[in-house]
């Protein structure tokens, strides 16, 4: 699966990234990012850097893309925040490859709703999180933790709440998690023994945070309460 951010606003064509035009082009591809050596497997688009983007691989690592601007954290602008246009019309580079995984394909991937963790899963059913609150001024991204064997089956899918505390995740062995970001290593806040068939494939959060929901091999949508 794939998700657009809500604001709609398009990749422009690094290579025109000097053409003083808005992008308009509609129905379009607009730009191609990445040198291929190793297959996506995931996405996640940074809710708050309008061309900032991470892609987990299929060998493991995680690359975070961004413009130039966004990567340089808006030096265009006086107040030493970027805006929209800054974004806009700067060239898109890997500025970032995360390694943690390290040959484990990384299925899941996910920003908090700041923007400020990068939260990971891959097939050895480990969950890292990045640090990514300070990437966009050329610092680095720290991991802040791990939770090993989160998962006795491929992590597939992640998804942080709305509430910035907490986030969900599926997998391969027929469960769905809920863990607290504050506290990964206390163990899951729930666990749901789904009643899937197989691999749950994806998970979603409602926007009050109170309830989850996934979908799984079987064709059934379960539905599940996150309330503490």
């Amino acid at each position: 699966s794939i998700s657009f951010h809500c604001t709609g606003i398009g990749i422009p064509d690094s290579r025109k990234c000097n053409d003083d035009t808005i992008f308009t082009d509609m129905g379009t591809v607009l730009d191609t990012v990445g040198s291929g050596n190793s297959i996506p497997m995931s996405m996640a688009l940074h809710p708050s850097h309008h061309l900032t983007f991470a892609v987990g691989r299929k060998n493991g690592s995680i690359d975070i893309y961004s413009s130039a601007s966004s990567s340089q954290g808006g030096q265009g602008s006086n107040s030493g925040q970027h805006s929209i246009e800054d974004d806009v019309y700067g060239q898109l580079r890997r500025c970032h490859r995360l390694a943690q995984h390290a040959g484990a394909p990384v299925r899941a991937l996910c920003y908090t709703p700041d923007g400020s963790l990068l939260l990971s899963g891959c097939d050895e059913g480990h969950i890292y999180i990045h640090d990514t609150s300070s990437f966009h001024k050329n610092e680095s991204i720290r991991m802040v933790a791990a939770i090993l064997n989160a998962h006795r089956g491929y992590i597939l899918s992640i998804c942080a709440l709305p509430d910035e505390k907490r986030f969900v995740t599926s997998s391969a062995d027929k469960t769905v998690k809920v863990w607290n970001v504050g506290m990964p290593n206390a163990g899951p806040v729930h666990t749901f023994d789904t009643g899937h068939d197989n691999m749950v494939w994806d998970v979603a959060g409602a926007v009050d945070g109170r309830k989850c929901a996934s979908c799984g091999d079987d064709g059934l949508i379960q539905i599940y309460s996150c309330e503490e």
